[in-house]
């Protein structure tokens, strides 16, 4: 449900703003990444509401803030800010792809698996890689992009031949 709010508010601040805002959002995101003042339900709101007006942030963002802390939603102001930049890269036609392997990629296998992607999703225009290295899958490498994962990992397939085993072996015996 609050997923569902906070895109909502998004889609507002993207309608009435459009992409114009996405370097003062990244910046206001980095400010709540180190304290998240507005989800604090100690902190008066009146307080908050100081704050927010000392900072220097575009009458759009400071108003959106104000709407969610006056209908008592201050704590979903990370979610909606998050949502926005979303709504933003998918209307440029970019996604972001978490790519995790065994070991750090080169530049040019970052390029590869990028234009490897965008062969498959041509309705993308940008991907954006980030890179993650993680020990356990043996060798090659997963991706990550919207909500569509790809196993290439060498422990992926030993998973699945493992499955594929245990299903042929049930099958054998019933």
């Amino acid at each position: 449900m609050q997923q569902y709010i906070a895109g909502r508010y998004a889609q507002s601040l993207y309608a009435v703003c459009g992409p114009r805002l996405e370097s003062d959002v990244n910046k206001f995101l980095s400010l709540l990444s180190e304290s998240n003042f507005l989800s604090f339900a100690r902190i008066k709101t009146s307080t908050k509401v100081y704050v927010l007006d000392r900072l220097d942030l575009p009458c759009e963002l400071r108003n959106l803030c104000r709407i969610l802390l006056a209908n008592h939603r201050g704590f979903l102001c990370t979610k909606v800010l998050l949502e926005y930049i979303e709504i933003v890269k998918r209307n440029r036609k970019e996604a972001d792809a978490r790519v995790e392997a065994y070991s750090r990629l080169s530049a040019t296998a970052k390029k590869k698996v990028a234009g490897a992607l965008l062969v498959r999703f041509p309705y993308l225009k940008k991907i954006n890689i980030a890179q993650k290295v993680n020990r356990s899958l043996l060798g090659g490498l997963t991706i990550k992009i919207n909500s569509m994962m790809i196993d290439l990992s060498i422990a992926g397939r030993l998973a699945k031949c493992k499955s594929m085993g245990q299903s042929t072996i049930l099958k054998t015996f019933q």
